[in-house]
């Protein structure tokens, strides 16, 4: 059985994480051979996700899967400036599309849009 020993008090780097998770993972591989349950393409993509999105919401940067084409993905690494970056364009992007909104309402743009 293959063992990972934490220290309680103790603080881990990423790389160091990483090393944990992957343990974890190649353990779960060995042992689950004979396990008869399938996954489809959906969950796996799901299971990364999840997984990639607890790890983002914890580090610097980002990491994405990116769409390739149907069914081929690609594991991407974005620095946090280009994060910021991605963040700015959606907030503005979001900003025109209220003002836009409002402007069909009232037939008046707000200042700020």
């Amino acid at each position: 059985m293959d063992r990972i020993q934490l220290d309680a008090n103790g603080s881990y780097t990423v790389p160091e994480v990483a090393e944990f998770v992957k343990i974890a993972l190649e353990y779960v591989g060995r042992e689950s051979k004979s396990n008869p349950l399938r996954y489809s393409a959906s969950d796996v993509y799901w299971i990364l996700h999840d997984f990639l999105r607890y790890v983002n919401a914890h580090t610097e940067g980002e990491f994405v899967l990116t769409r390739l084409k149907k069914g081929t993905w690609r594991l991407d690494y974005q620095t946090e400036d280009a994060a910021a970056k991605k963040a700015k364009a959606h907030h503005t992007r979001e900003l025109r599309e209220t003002a836009d909104y409002i402007e069909n309402l009232s037939g008046r743009r707000p200042s700020w849009g």
